[in-house]
């Protein structure tokens, strides 16, 4: 959202995007991932940039509280104790107080409010409250998961979901590889899972591959 809350007309009347435009990047293998200006947020409220060092392993993931979130976990949390080098971070975007007013202001703009009097028809201070009590509930639960399932993972919040914008992350649980200069070993990929007869599954390989590119990332640290 921008001026009008479009792109494409702030495009047509200036020729550029704006300057705080996010730009989208779809990284292959080999890419040098580029890397945000813009931080992330740490568990605990304070800025975290990503930059180059040590090999990453970053990780979109589900709650482990959900059959699917915890097979994926184990199988990842077991490379993390397999490669002490690498910074495994398990990121999590959520909406900020700013993008919620303006979509407050964007839906009265076009008369969603009409269609949706129970929700933006409300008053702004009400929607936002609203807005925010499901917000801040599901961030609550997702710190509580990563602090006590995951203390050795970097947990980091992506405010707006910059970040899956900047590098175009679109689903998860994503799984994506760097080594420690940025370059990118495993593109951005959607973990492989199935659902048989009720149950749930990961693809037994899966691992197997992860382990073999880690082992890659490692050899060029």
């Amino acid at each position: 959202a921008h001026e009008n809350n479009c792109l494409v007309r702030y495009f047509a009347q200036h020729g550029d995007f704006p300057q705080d435009a996010v730009e989208q990047r779809v990284l292959w293998y080999e890419d040098s991932a580029p890397w945000p200006s813009f931080p992330l947020e740490t568990l605990a409220g304070g800025d975290f940039f990503l930059e180059p060092g040590r090999p990453k392993l970053l990780y979109w993931g589900w709650p482990t509280a959900s059959e699917k979130g915890r097979l994926i976990y184990q199988d990842l949390d077991a490379l993390r104790t397999e490669f002490p080098e690498v910074e495994f971070l398990w990121l999590t975007s959520y909406t900020s107080d700013d993008t919620l007013a303006e979509m407050w202001t964007y839906s009265h703009r076009i008369g969603l409010d009409k269609y949706h009097p129970d929700w933006y028809g409300l008053p702004l201070e009400e929607f936002l409250d609203r807005a925010r009590e499901g917000r801040d509930q599901e961030l609550e639960e997702i710190r509580a998961d990563i602090v006590s399932n995951a203390r050795e993972w970097i947990g980091l919040l992506d405010p707006d979901g910059r970040l899956g914008m900047f590098w175009t992350v679109f689903a998860r649980p994503s799984v994506m590889i760097l080594d420690a200069d940025g370059a990118v070993l495993f593109p951005i990929t959607f973990y492989p899972t199935n659902v048989i007869n009720d149950v749930v599954y990961v693809h037994p390989k899966a691992i197997e591959e992860l382990r073999a590119i880690l082992n890659q990332a490692m050899e060029r640290n």
